[in-house]
């Protein structure tokens, strides 16, 4: 994800807001790391929050609505500080919340209002979507992904870049 990041200007998309779960060690160091190479500081060019995850690896359909409501809740707060005009996620934990409310304010009061929406698909589904893929693909302005999937509409080819 970062490696694409790299190609977005900093003066056009500032302050940046990465999202990562609460059990996600590794992320918060690599966007630290990134944002210093690029002259970042922290809490004035980019933000770092930490959200539940909407769903983890293996867990049952059953218990997936609560995490999923705690996740969207801890969402609510940080979109509406941020209030961002784009949204690129790519994380399966995390990501439906986010680009679900994100998404909200073109329903309820016009697409004018509403952040786009860039959802890329983990380098690791080759052959087909990730539930978080199927669901989002219905709303979300691009859809990126990394391998080709004739099979698959409407998405768009970019390669490796996460």
């Amino acid at each position: 994800m970062l490696r694409m990041l790299e190609t977005l200007a900093t003066d056009r998309y500032t302050p940046r807001h990465y999202l990562m779960a609460d059990t996600d060690a590794g992320s918060y160091g690599k966007a630290i790391k990134f944002e210093a190479a690029r002259g970042g500081t922290l809490n004035r060019d980019f933000f770092i929050d930490k959200i539940p995850r909407a769903r983890s690896v293996h867990q049952s359909y059953l218990t997936t609505p609560l995490s999923f409501l705690r996740a969207s809740v801890a969402s609510v707060r940080i979109l509406t500080a941020a209030r961002p005009n784009l949204v690129i996620s790519n994380g399966p934990g995390t990501a439906l919340p986010i680009l679900l409310l994100s998404f909200l304010p073109r329903v309820l009061v016009g697409a004018a209002s509403a952040p786009r929406l860039v959802y890329v698909e983990s380098w690791a589904r080759v052959g087909g979507l990730s539930l978080t893929g199927k669901l989002s693909w219905y709303f979300v302005d691009r859809f990126l992904v990394q391998w080709e999937m004739e099979r698959v509409r409407n998405v768009e080819y970019v390669g490796r870049v996460v």
